[in-house]
């Protein structure tokens, strides 16, 4: 599909994002180009099929991984979506924003929320 919008999975476990892509792909406005477990595939992926999105599961995500996926987003121009823990703050801070962060999304919020900060973020 021309209009469709190409959403990079990268970070926390392969169930998550399972889970994710049937969510995603279940809406015809969207595809999953690709996943990453790991930094370097994720900017390798980025690079390679230059995704309108990045959705980062920084739950279970190392500091270098979450850096690593914001300096692709910087580099590329790609949006990014955090999905964060109920410890970790709920807002898109300074930093997250300088870094290249556009929204985040709290790992127990109602999964129609991912859905519709996708399509906010995606125009």
């Amino acid at each position: 599909m021309a209009n469709t919008v190409a959403v990079l999975l990268a970070g926390g476990t392969s169930l998550f994002r399972a889970y994710v892509r049937l969510v995603i792909e279940g809406r015809p406005q969207f595809r999953v180009v690709g996943e990453a477990f790991s930094a370097p595939i994720a900017i390798a992926i980025a690079k390679q099929k230059r995704p309108h999105l990045v959705l980062l599961d920084c739950r279970h995500s190392s500091e270098v991984f979450v850096e690593s996926i914001r300096k692709v987003t910087n580099e590329t121009g790609v949006a990014c979506l955090l999905v964060r823990t109920a410890d970790q703050a709920s807002i898109v801070t300074e930093r997250d924003r300088e870094s290249g962060v556009d929204e985040v999304v709290m790992e127990d919020d109602d999964p129609r929320s991912l859905i519709r900060h996708l399509e906010g973020m995606s125009g």
